[in-house]
């Protein structure tokens, strides 16, 4: 009988992530959700408000992803990360998917500041701080830099360090395309992320790019994904004319349950790797069983 696989989560308790563990527990994976609040708050979570049955099977891990030391013994068993941070709609923090507040206006907020480019090396992992990243409150503010690609290179060093496993598999959850009210460094940030992580060595790296994602859960997506299949639509009947200037409101978009179940899908397929694209994502969704 093969050994029981073990998927380590980051941003395991959101809006994708949690879809991505409860996809794992259905092929009797060992699943671990690493993320600041641990397991989450099932009361603005699900749509009933109920903590549902699944949540039992998974190791909710509180930890901050900037702090190494808090979360790195729970790789040491881990196949395969995924990397579910820094999603459009992904800002708990902002209470914009509990509609508390905009999701554009919150999500300004949120990454106004720059950041710097990453140092230049043959291998980005060898420019990753170790467990003594700085800790104060300028050095947390959080930016597109850091929550889309910082922490994507710092949890894959952690991962090659820790894991025993002899097969290792990073998936980095990407997008589409930016979104045409946000600013550009929102995908260029997730595209340099996938360009350092193609240079590491250690493991086999998946970049899903997803457009938009939406789920009766959460209900302030389901009228965002209207207004995102009329623009996708429209963009197809043109010949694709507005693609670069609509962005991730000119793609598809997709049921939250299906890139979650499409995520477990690649990671069990050695087959895939780099870059997947809606169509494929739609295709690897409909595998899994």
């Amino acid at each position: 009988m093969a050994a029981q696989k073990c998927l380590a989560v980051f941003g395991g308790n959101g809006f994708l992530g949690s879809k991505i563990c409860q996809a794992a527990l259905q092929r009797n994976w060992k699943v671990i959700s690493v993320s600041r609040s641990g397991e989450p708050d099932w009361k603005t979570s699900t749509k009933n408000g109920h903590r549902p049955e699944w949540a039992d099977g998974v190791t909710w891990v509180s930890a901050d992803i900037f702090e190494p030391a808090t979360y790195k013994p729970h790789l040491a068993s881990a196949d395969a990360v995924v990397h579910s941070m820094g999603l459009l709609l992904e800002a708990d923090y902002k209470d914009v998917l509990r509609g508390k507040e905009n999701p554009i206006s919150g999500l300004r907020k949120a990454f106004q500041t720059g950041g710097s480019a990453w140092p230049k090396s043959a291998n980005p992992l060898d420019k990753v701080p170790g467990d003594d990243i700085p800790t104060g409150d300028a050095s947390r503010q959080l930016t597109y830099e850091k929550l889309n690609r910082d922490s994507a290179l710092i949890a894959a060093k952690q991962f090659v360090e820790s894991s025993s496993a002899k097969s290792k598999t990073f998936l980095y959850i990407s997008a589409a395309a930016g979104f045409p009210i946000l600013p550009q460094r929102y995908i260029s940030t997730k595209r340099e992320a996938e360009d350092l992580l193609t240079q590491v060595q250690d493991f086999r790296s998946i970049f899903f790019r997803p457009g938009f994602m939406y789920s009766h859960e959460r209900p302030i997506t389901v009228p965002m994904s209207y207004l995102t299949s009329v623009s996708s639509t429209m963009n197809k009947l043109t010949g694709n004319i507005f693609g670069g200037l609509l962005g991730a409101a000119g793609t598809a978009p997709m049921d939250v349950d299906k890139v979650g179940r499409a995520v477990v899908q690649a990671i069990d397929d050695k087959s895939i790797k780099g870059p997947v694209e809606v169509p494929l994502i739609e295709s690897l969704s409909s595998k899994l069983t």
